[in-house]
């Protein structure tokens, strides 16, 4: 049985290194496809780790700080929206010409 070898100077030298890799992964494809398979399944274990279960173990953080209520600025929301409400009101009842009439 032979034994696998690669001489990486060798091979990193060569210029013809981009035409040995192809026939590299048709060699040894089963070790190629198996190191793939467990690639994904390590990266999709770390997935997992870090986004289900390092979630589920944390405390949230609760802040204590108070909520401030502006009065002056809650003041000036409610006459915009009066202004508003006011503007939609006389735009219901306005009569506006008819454009399609022949006059």
């Amino acid at each position: 049985m032979k034994k696998f070898r690669i001489d990486f100077k060798k091979l990193l030298l060569s210029k013809s290194i981009f035409k040995k890799i192809p026939w590299f992964f048709g060699r040894h494809a089963f070790l190629v496809i198996l190191f793939f398979v467990v690639l994904s399944l390590v990266l999709g274990a770390s997935l997992f780790y870090n986004y289900i279960i390092i979630v589920e173990q944390k405390d949230p953080k609760i802040n204590n700080s108070f909520l401030n209520f502006k009065k002056d600025t809650y003041q000036k929301i409610i006459r915009q929206w009066q202004a508003n409400e006011q503007n939609s009101d006389q735009s219901e009842n306005a009569e506006y010409q008819d454009p399609f009439l022949n006059q």
